[in-house]
């Protein structure tokens, strides 16, 4: 149900799920989103965005200014679709972000 829900971007569902089965890095990854899609990054706490500065999270997620394709990339990597990540930071010239995201991945030779 996770998974279904975080495909269908229903993040408030996908929080939970993901916190019922003790997954507490993908709760704070989506936690991150939905911050940054609000802009109020207060409401985490200063701890929160510490440990998320280890994770996979993008560049602009960390910086909690994520526009609308680095969201929709963010997302894609939740639900695991890494190749459709890849994409959408192409298509949108996002270069820093996928470099991290190749970096992440060990994708050494792209």
């Amino acid at each position: 149900m996770a998974g279904l829900a975080a495909s269908k971007q229903e993040l408030d569902l996908a929080e939970i799920c993901y916190s019922e089965l003790e997954l507490f890095d993908k709760v704070l990854f989506i936690k991150n989103i939905k911050v940054s899609a609000t802009s109020t990054c207060q409401d985490l706490g200063h701890a929160i965005r510490d440990e998320l500065n280890d994770s996979i999270l993008l560049p602009s997620v960390q910086n909690n200014s994520q526009d609308e394709p680095t969201r929709k990339a963010n997302l894609a990597i939740l639900c695991g679709n890494i190749a459709d990540a890849e994409n959408i930071l192409m298509q949108n010239k996002k270069i820093a972000e996928l470099i991290q995201l190749f970096v992440y991945g060990c994708e050494w030779e792209k």
